[in-house]
């Protein structure tokens, strides 16, 4: 397929309504502007598609942008893409994305990947989107359930809500039968495929696998890693009968099994399990499993409380105190005593003392819970403190824990808004970022004013960042000249809020930029642009439809 052939078959683009955004008619581009966006977005993807030296890490990105932003005008380059590129990774991701389109061109591309593909987990997705396109071909379905690795594919691609409701409830039933089949033999397959099926019964709410994977559950010489599977998905299917087998369980010493168990009484809420989760909580030596435990008591109540607080206050791991606070917080209406238990868990010697790296996460939800708890001005005390003991780490926590930061900061911020001026007082430019990535949740009506100031070209860069991606939240008109500046900015997250905010705001001003940054050298300035072309050019034809 050629690139003359993309670029013919976009001239009948079907353009879907988005929302509009600001604009008036007559300051936007014309459609032809708006067609030579597209076109261009186009011969970006098809460059990089269909160029066999281009690496696996661009083929895959470009892939992705495609699928996301692509319509039935896409589907030649889709579809060449799915039976011809190097690499399944890439070939996988066009597989999975196809069914979105329901468009019939692609049945045939996508019943001959199924068929003839060499990679299982290829030809499972391709079977996939095929079905949802036309449920008349559950055929391939039938033939790749007969396969020992395109069954093991299926197996391990359905064990979440997400691909169990994408997945075509016509063909639910000869799935489960499927699994059911093969979850007994061991010798064909090897217990992660047998632990996947198991799960993969569970969301698919097989409770014809019950007796299934209750026996799988009290085989003594089952795979601990499977049994633990199937304690999960017993927990899962609601099935109380088996509680006694689970109580066993947790007394294993393996730990796959008592995790899937723990995790399955939790659900179940049966008051047999309390005492023995309680005696497990007091002798078991591993941390993960202390927190699984409690996690699991999270879901009796009042009932657990006294217990629940013992372990925030006494437990010899950070991560088991932190569980044992996230369980406790919701509980917070039923119990009058756990908001003091947590105010007295934070005046008292264990946070002061713990070492902060080991305790920062704990630290976070323990500001938090003092949040939810209404603890406005205690939970603004331990955030200073727990900022101050960070100081020298700061750098680290924030690259892997700057969502957590943020929504810390918001949490505070709603029951104690001068957390703004607190952390935007302080010298540290971490400080700063958290507190200028806050504020729009926190104070929208008074973001602008205080985010503007930090969009210079000399200031931090961390902090210009921030205060883009604020800004972009609340796009202007008049502010269209700033986010023009950065579709090439060096930060990526810069440039994105940038893209995001022209995309909402922008008006014929934005055709040249992007067309300069659609002729980029570098592919990742050239994919941002490829998405801002497509969803502007969305926006702007449905605002012309609109008025026409």
């Amino acid at each position: 397929m050629s690139k003359l052939t993309f670029a013919i078959a976009l001239t009948s683009l079907v353009v879907l309504t988005p929302a509009l955004g600001q604009a008036s008619v007559s300051s936007l581009p014309t459609e032809n502007e708006v067609r030579l966006l597209q076109l261009e977005a186009m011969r970006v993807l098809g460059a990089v598609l269909l160029d066999p030296a281009r690496s696996e890490a661009d083929r895959l990105n470009t892939a992705t942008v495609l699928v996301r932003n692509g319509d039935r005008t896409t589907l030649p380059l889709l579809t060449t893409t799915l039976l011809g590129d190097p690499f399944a990774s890439v070939r996988r991701v066009v597989a999975e994305g196809l069914g979105r389109f329901r468009a019939p061109e692609a049945t045939f591309a996508l019943r001959q990947a199924a068929l003839s593909g060499p990679i299982d987990s290829v030809r499972w997705a391709a079977a996939v989107s095929l079905v949802q396109i036309d449920s008349e071909q559950g055929d391939i379905i039938d033939v790749l359930l007969t396969q020992r690795d395109t069954l093991s594919a299926a197996a391990l691609s359905l064990q979440n809500d997400a691909t169990v409701k994408a997945f075509p409830q016509a063909f639910h039933d000869r799935v489960q039968t499927a699994f059911i089949q093969a979850f007994p033999d061991a010798l064909t397959y090897n217990k992660v495929e047998r632990a996947a099926m198991a799960k993969s019964l569970a969301a698919l709410g097989s409770q014809r696998a019950v007796p299934l994977l209750s026996a799988a559950l009290s085989d003594v010489d089952e795979d601990p890693f499977v049994r633990g599977a199937a304690a999960f998905s017993l927990g899962i299917l609601g099935v109380q009968n088996v509680v006694p087998d689970l109580i066993a369980a947790i007394d294993s010493g393996e730990d796959p099994l008592q995790v899937g168990a723990l995790n399955a009484l939790g659900r179940l809420a049966n008051a047999q399990a309390i005492s023995p989760i309680v005696a497990l909580l007091a002798s078991e030596d591993s941390a993960e499993i202390r927190a699984s435990a409690v996690s699991a008591l999270g879901s009796f109540g009042q009932t657990a409380v006294s217990v629940l607080i013992d372990v925030l206050n006494t437990d010899s791991s950070p991560t088991v105190r932190q569980a044992a606070l996230q369980v406790l917080v919701p509980l917070g209406e039923v119990s009058e005593g756990i908001t003091q238990a947590v105010v007295d868990f934070v005046t008292g010697p264990y946070l002061p003392a713990c070492d902060p790296q080991a305790c920062s996460t704990l630290a976070l939800e323990t500001i938090s819970a003092l949040a939810k708890l209404d603890q406005g001005d205690l939970a603004l005390q331990l955030l200073n403190a727990s900022i101050d003991a960070l100081a020298d780490v700061l750098p680290f926590v924030f690259a892997f824990a700057e969502e957590d930061l943020i929504r810390v900061a918001v949490e505070v911020g709603q029951v104690a808004p001068q957390v703004l001026d607190v952390l935007l007082a302080n010298d540290n430019a971490f400080v700063k970022a958290i507190a200028l990535a806050a504020l729009p949740q926190i104070d929208p009506a008074g973001a602008r004013q205080v985010l503007l100031p930090f969009v210079v070209p000399e200031e931090n860069r961390l902090l210009r960042r921030m205060a883009f991606e604020g800004l972009a939240q609340m796009p202007r008109p008049e502010d269209l000249g700033l986010y023009l500046a950065e579709l090439q900015n060096k930060d990526r997250r810069t440039r994105a809020a940038a893209y995001s905010a022209i995309v909402k705001v922008g008006d014929a001003q934005v055709v040249a930029p992007l067309l300069e940054a659609l002729a980029s050298e570098k592919l990742s300035v050239q994919l941002q642009a490829v998405e801002a072309s497509f969803e502007f050019g969305k926006r702007i034809l449905a605002i012309k439809a609109l008025s026409a």
